[in-house]
């Protein structure tokens, strides 16, 4: 009977069917169908300016893909294009590079199956000569030692396949990297047992320190860290200390997705709305008529029209975060001066289940100088796009401020910010914001990665209540030391515009250097002033900001103002006030509480010099 392929394999110590299986399970047609669709979608761009791709092609590569869907194909086609702003060229040469790799897994594979097949018929051989000779122990175990021998020369040759199979994926892996294109199938992921990767499941999470996690992925080849944004971005995407490209590929992604599954959905919805509301018309929605749609359901859901408003309740539920989307796309197109921005977070459902959206312009792994804005109350997604611009304006003065070096500013709309001013009496959203922000802030620190290795000087800058969130950061376990394991404090000066206080009683109780905290207020600011003269102005029932806020609070809740502690100083003294310590600056050419970052101000300029470090350059009042 011979000898069983258990008893051969066991001799030898390895076993070809088993080392060739992950090349046999490599899906040629995979491949070969997303390379179809970036040749598609760079033909499609080159000849309109815009990528469309049929349904049907999509369709066809997805019956190719296992476990997805068109949509997940044209998302990935997508948001490759958008995180790149890829020219048309660079997606067929995307598309090209994919086919390539799809031509050679058939050929690796048959080469890969003629050795398994040799193996086979030289082990029938040994058989059968073994078979025709009398059993006497030597020439068992001497025949038994041939046909193990027949299968080490198979493993060496199908070991030499995969090899030569890896070292060209290896090559274009490289040139797909080259081109921006991160985490393509089968080609990131590698096809044998040659690329290490740990076994079982990420050991990192949301609160693993940000110099560990820098390091852990500086450790990384290239393979395999696209095989972690490939399998593992959703938990990336929360970590700290990644590289700022890997976030910005993982959330267009996401940001793509979304637009995705939103759009058919509220297409319907909106039908319905108008068609309660007795507007005519229907089709896909333009960008103003959404944002005028949205205006009139908020009017109606207090009309009293209980369909109606249950109609423009469902519209809202999807109008929102896709104008979100909208506004967060648009924030993400090249600016004026060229800048490559990066979206640093992204989350339909983020904190306070309103969606979320951190931008940098520039990139803040390399920038010497990175200033934060931390806005303040009524601002989120579908204000990010007013508050790049805003951040545009930022990066071009501390390029002025600092022009042989390299600055990034970052839009924070990471938190959840209060909805209108009564919410801003409170303090759980500055808490909750402060925590998140100061360990941003330390990744933000662990990522850079400047030639000179020196620390980025880092400027976080709190206008209104976001001054709030700034003030709860600094005070995060000494400054985030925790959270840096051994490092220093990351934030290095704080800027407050346009601050009602910062929740505390005096400078000192901030986590940071007393002089470099700053703080700017217009002298028509009414949020700076109210805030000292509350308890006046709700006695005498002024309406002011704050004014405001307590009859509100007091109209909720049927009480005096006073009764649930709001004094003269809500949030604590103004940090612009004379008795605080900041370092009080000129705002000049600025007015009200919304123009600290107006052009060719010194309240912009003055941000600027702080955020580069030109202390002597700021002029005080």
């Amino acid at each position: 009977m011979g000898f069983s392929y258990a008893e051969i394999t066991a001799q030898a110590g390895c076993d070809p069917s088993v080392t060739v299986q992950p090349l046999m399970e490599a899906n040629e047609a995979e491949v070969a169908a997303l390379g179809d669709l970036f040749v598609a979608a760079g033909q499609s761009l080159q000849t309109s300016g815009e990528i469309f791709l049929s349904g049907t092609d999509a369709a066809a590569a997805a019956a190719q893909v296992d476990d997805a869907t068109p949509v997940d194909l044209m998302s990935e086609v997508v948001v490759t294009q958008q995180s790149l702003a890829a020219s048309p060229e660079q997606l067929q040469q995307i598309g090209v590079l994919l086919g390539q790799v799809a031509e050679t897994i058939p050929v690796a594979q048959q080469q890969a199956i003629t050795a398994l097949e040799t193996m086979a018929t030289g082990i029938n051989q040994v058989n059968a000569e073994y078979d025709s000779l009398p059993r006497v122990p030597d020439l068992t175990t001497d025949y038994l030692a041939k046909a193990a021998l027949v299968v080490t020369t198979a493993q060496q040759e199908v070991t030499a396949v995969i090899q030569a199979h890896d070292e060209y994926l290896a090559t274009v892996n490289g040139q797909l990297q080259s081109l921006g294109y991160l985490s393509p199938p089968e080609v990131s992921k590698g096809d044998s047992e040659t690329m290490t990767v740990p076994a079982g499941e990420p050991t990192f999470s949301p609160d693993t320190p940000p110099v560990m996690i820098a390091a852990w992925w500086d450790s990384l080849t290239p393979e395999q860290q696209a095989f972690y944004i490939e399998n593992y971005g959703e938990e990336l995407s929360v970590t700290r200390g990644l590289p700022a490209e890997v976030y910005d590929v993982i959330n267009r992604r996401e940001l793509t997705n979304g637009e995705v599954l939103l759009t058919p959905p509220l297409q319907e919805a909106a039908d319905d709305y108008k068609q309660a509301r007795g507007i005519t018309g229907d089709g896909p929605l333009s960008d103003n008529e959404l944002e005028a749609l949205i205006a009139l359901a908020e009017e109606d859901l207090t009309s009293g029209d209980i369909a109606l408003a249950t109609a423009a309740a469902l519209f809202l539920g999807l109008a929102v975060p896709k104008y979100g989307i909208d506004q967060t796309q648009k924030a993400l197109v090249e600016d004026k001066d060229g800048d490559e921005k990066y979206l640093l977070e992204f989350e339909l459902d983020g904190p306070g289940d309103e969606s979320a959206a951190v931008i940098a312009i520039g990139n803040p792994d390399e920038a010497d100088n990175v200033a934060v804005t931390v806005p303040g109350t009524d601002n989120g997604t579908d204000t990010v796009a007013g508050q790049t611009e805003t951040g545009e304006d930022v990066k071009a003065e501390m390029d002025e401020s600092a022009p042989d070096e390299d600055n990034a500013v970052i839009i924070y709309q990471g938190y959840d910010n209060p909805n209108d001013i009564a919410e801003a009496t409170l303090d759980l959203a500055a808490e909750a914001g402060g925590q998140e922000l100061a360990k941003d802030v330390a990744g933000y620190d662990a990522a850079n990665t400047q030639d000179d290795g020196e620390d980025p000087h880092i400027t976080v800058i709190g206008h209104s209540y976001g001054s709030l969130v700034v003030s709860e950061a600094t005070q995060q376990d000494n400054s985030l030391g925790a959270v840096l394991v051994g490092g220093g404090p990351a934030i290095d000066d704080v800027v407050v515009i346009g601050s009602p206080g910062m929740n505390v009683d005096s400078i000192d109780q901030l986590g940071i250097d007393p002089e470099h905290v700053y703080a700017g207020a217009t002298s028509d600011d009414p949020v700076v002033f109210s805030a000292q003269t509350i308890q006046a102005l709700a006695g005498l029932g002024e309406i002011s900001p704050y004014g405001l806020a307590a009859s509100v609070v007091s109209d909720v809740l049927d009480q005096s103002p006073l009764d649930f502690g709001l004094d003269y100083d809500l949030h604590g003294p103004p940090p612009s006030g004379s008795d605080f310590g900041a370092t009080v600056f000129s705002t000049d050419g600025s007015s009200g509480h919304s123009q600290y970052y107006k052009e060719g101000s010194e309240s912009l300029a003055n941000i600027a010099a702080i955020a580069t470090g030109d202390y002597a350059s700021v002029t005080t009042d």
